[in-house]
């Protein structure tokens, strides 16, 4: 009897102490700079005018840009709580992979750009400023039909 009490208790502790999204924590923001490398980490925040869902509330985001190669790779961990999103029933973990094109990096400040076949993605990292955002704006410019340019958004690292 007492084994089933314990039982009970130990599997109510995971449903309930599990459920709570909200106390999960990612590294703070970190931007440097080694050799011809600048590696930012943090969590993408959406600024209030921003239309495009396409960032959960819980992430995390590791890029690193390569001056000599011209490009930055973002590696992106969301999870997607039911009440963010209607498509899942329960919360799910997700990674995306994605390659910018380095448009500019002059002065500490680096400037890409990844022309995905809905939208036009950017992000900007200033080492002087210790800063990074990035843009979102759908496009109908490479053929997709159910894009919607009024759908947009920025988020900023921290």
């Amino acid at each position: 009897m007492l084994k089933r009490i314990f039982f009970i208790i130990f599997i109510a502790f995971l449903l309930f102490g599990c459920s709570d999204l909200n106390n999960i924590e990612s590294p703070r923001k970190s931007i440097k700079k080694v050799d011809e490398f600048v590696y930012a980490e943090g969590r993408w925040k959406a600024l209030p005018e921003t239309k495009a869902r396409i960032i959960s509330r819980i992430n995390f985001t590791s890029i690193t840009c390569d001056r000599n190669n011209t490009t930055c790779k973002e590696i992106i961990s969301y999870v997607y709580a039911p009440k963010e999103s209607r498509i899942y029933k329960n919360s799910i973990l997700y990674s995306d992979n994605f390659t910018y094109q380095i448009t500019d990096w002059t002065n500490g400040i680096i400037k890409a750009k990844w022309d995905a076949p809905v939208a036009d993605v950017e992000i900007t990292i200033s080492l002087k400023d210790n800063f990074a955002e990035k843009s979102y704006r759908e496009t109908k410019a490479r053929g997709s039909e159910t894009s919607n340019p009024d759908i947009y958004g920025k988020w900023v690292l921290e």
